[in-house]
């Protein structure tokens, strides 16, 4: 996976680079699936991820949650 591509997946196991932690999906779901993003390396903080969302019904309430991991391992270096 190239800079700045991203993929669903459930393990960072099969993706191709030696320098990322080997994690799963972490919700407790067997069957479930995390986006794992390969930021380009920029120099300054900003978006990484937007979706527009539609069709949303008025006076409801709606939760989003996001659990955020850095998945390089310092240990190893970023070779791919």
């Amino acid at each position: 996976m190239d800079e700045g591509e991203y993929t669903i997946a459930n393990t960072t196991s099969e993706l191709k680079s030696n320098a990322w932690y080997v994690t799963k999906e972490r919700t407790g779901n067997t069957n479930g699936y995390m986006m794992i993003i390969n930021s380009a390396v920029i120099a300054n903080e900003g978006v990484f991820y937007t979706k527009a969302i539609s069709g949303l019904c008025a006076d409801t309430t709606y939760e989003f949650s996001a659990l955020l991991m850095n998945i390089i391992n310092p240990l190893v270096g970023t070779d791919q």
